[in-house]
């Protein structure tokens, strides 16, 4: 049975269909999800916005982690 998939972020051909992001965007993922985390822990009452304007990293990806719910904030 074919188990290849194609990654959600890049588009490349995967081996494992069952997992959402190839390898190299799935450590760049959870890169992400630990600086969003540690900021989060600095400042524990910042918005999507502050996460994002502060760490350079994109309103949506935020938004993304949230919804997926890895991270909490406050509204």
């Amino acid at each position: 049975m074919n188990n290849y998939g194609f990654c959600v972020e890049c588009g490349k051909v995967k081996e494992n269909k069952l997992i959402s992001h190839c390898d190299e965007c799935n450590s760049r993922y959870r890169e992400i999800f630990y600086e969003i985390r540690l900021y989060l822990m600095q400042h524990p009452t910042a918005t999507a916005m502050d996460i994002a304007n502060n760490t350079n990293i994109k309103v949506e990806q935020v938004m993304q982690f949230i919804k997926d719910g890895m991270i909490h904030i406050k509204a």
